[in-house]
C-alpha cells in the first residue's frame, strides 16, 4: 500500500515541477506582451498584490523570530524586491530577437 502511495506521490510531484516550469518559462513571454498595455510600475504593483494575496494565508498568522535574523530576511527580500521591480523595465527595453 506504501509503495502505491509513494508512486502517486511522485507523479503529483512530477506534475507540479512541470507546471510551474511552464508557468515560469512563459513570465518573460507574459511580460512583454503585458508591458505594450501597462506601464512598468503599474505592473510591478499588480505582481506584487497577486503574490501578496496568494501567500498572505499561509503566512498569517506571523511567527516570532529574532531581530538578527529579521534583518538578514529583509535585506533578502529588498534585494529580491529590486531584482522584480527592475524585471519590467528591462524587458520593456529589450528586443524578442537572439544574436
Amino acid at each position: 500500500m506504501s509503495d502505491i502511495s509513494s508512486k502517486a506521490a511522485m507523479k503529483k510531484a512530477l506534475l507540479a515541477v512541470i507546471f510551474a516550469a511552464l508557468v515560469g518559462g512563459g513570465i518573460p513571454v507574459m511580460g512583454k506582451i503585458s508591458l505594450v498595455i501597462v506601464p512598468p510600475t503599474v505592473f510591478t504593483f499588480l505582481r506584487f498584490l497577486i503574490a501578496t494575496l496568494c501567500m498572505a494565508p499561509f503566512a498569517l498568522p506571523l511567527p516570532k523570530i529574532d531581530r538578527g535574523l529579521f534583518v538578514k530576511i529583509l535585506l533578502v527580500c529588498l534585494f529580491a524586491t529590486l531584482n522584480v521591480t527592475l524585471f519590467p523595465f528591462g524587458i520593456r527595453l529589450t528586443t524578442a530577437t537572439i544574436g
